[in-house]
């Protein structure tokens, strides 16, 4: 009991009784000596003073229940600095509480009737003080509850920002790496190790004569001479060491093979699941060219080998790359 007598406590008087304002400040700071008393002789000085203040217990004296006191208790109970502030009602004596719903229409905390006994004052403190205090521990709960609210949706937009951010990166490597796999000039071919084929590019398309349903329905033994012997080396070779570059021979739809180097590599998706990428170049006139160099090598050499002239080859720097074997016999090396 003597911590709350001892306590600071600040209490706001508003009569328009002088006499009776004195008697109650007097009670009060018998029972509180280092209460703040404030006190007001009207409801407009006392309005001015519990915004200034904030009070923690208002005395309103009332001599009877008119629209000047109805107005004050509301407009306390009304602003956002004393809605919390408990009224206590001073009735005078004259006054008639035969009809309790007009005191119920102030919606007051207490009454305290004259004269101000001491320890009924300090059990209507007391009692009001623990309403006040566990209303402040909800508004506290309310607002740990409120501040956590706002957190988590704090966080919540962040999240969303972020995760905004990184729809919308994805969203332009899926459409850089499509645009990049639509218009490849190699044949490109999304799969998996198993030789399934989830899609193909146009120029597989093109070189295969076939459309990209059809090639993804087909897979890759439809696509490979499953006869080629690098086959297996390839395959074999990309397990071990994530990637592979050979040549192949391959199907087309009109059922011809055609010789293509190709490069495959091993990775895995966004769900963690293994798939390859095959890009596939037709070197059919490349092989060509090299077979028709070839003949050219060997008719050229057939004709230098079996002629009766001499026949050297010299380069830019005029050593001998090539000697004709007509000019190693005995007469035409001493001619020469």
């Amino acid at each position: 009991m003597s911590l709350v007598l001892n306590r600071e406590f600040i209490f706001l008087i508003v009569q328009n009784n002088q006499s009776l304002l004195d008697q109650l400040t007097i009670k009060l700071l018998n029972c509180y000596p280092k209460a703040r008393i404030f006190t007001a002789l009207n409801e407009t000085i006392g309005l001015d003073i519990a915004q200034k203040e904030k009070p923690e217990i208002i005395f309103l004296g009332i001599t009877k229940f008119d629209n000047k006191q109805r107005l004050f208790c509301q407009s306390i109970q009304n602003h956002e600095l004393t809605k919390n502030i408990p009224i206590v009602i001073l009735p005078s004596e004259k006054l008639n509480f035969q009809t309790p719903q007009k005191a119920l229409e102030f919606e007051i905390a207490g009454f305290l009737r004259y004269p101000y006994h001491k320890y009924e004052l300090i059990v209507l403190v007391k009692t009001l003080m623990k309403t006040i205090s566990a209303h402040f521990n909800q508004n506290i709960e309310k607002n740990n509850a409120l501040f956590q609210y706002e957190r988590r949706i704090h966080e919540l937009e962040n999240e969303l920002n972020k995760k905004k951010h990184s729809e919308e990166e994805l969203k332009e490597n899926i459409a850089k790496y499509y645009s990049f796999f639509e218009n490849s000039l190699d044949a490109m071919l999304l799969t998996q190790p198993d030789g399934t084929i989830y899609a193909a590019n146009p120029e597989a398309c093109k070189i295969f004569g076939w459309t990209e349903q059809e090639i993804i329905k087909l897979g890759r033994n439809g696509l490979v001479d499953d006869k080629d012997p690098r086959l297996p080396l390839l395959l074999k070779e990309r397990k071990e060491k994530g990637k592979a570059k050979g040549e192949l021979l391959f199907i087309r739809k009109d059922g011809s093979c055609f010789p293509a180097e190709l490069a495959s590599a091993l990775f895995y998706n966004s769900h963690h699941q293994e798939r390859t990428i095959v890009i596939v170049r037709d070197i059919t006139e490349r092989k060509k060219f090299e077979e028709a160099l070839k003949k050219s090598e060997e008719k050229f050499r057939l004709i230098t080998e079996n002629t009766g002239d001499n026949i050297t080859v010299l380069d830019l720097n005029l050593n001998l790359t090539y000697v004709s074997p007509s000019i190693m016999n005995e007469d035409s090396w001493l001619f020469y």
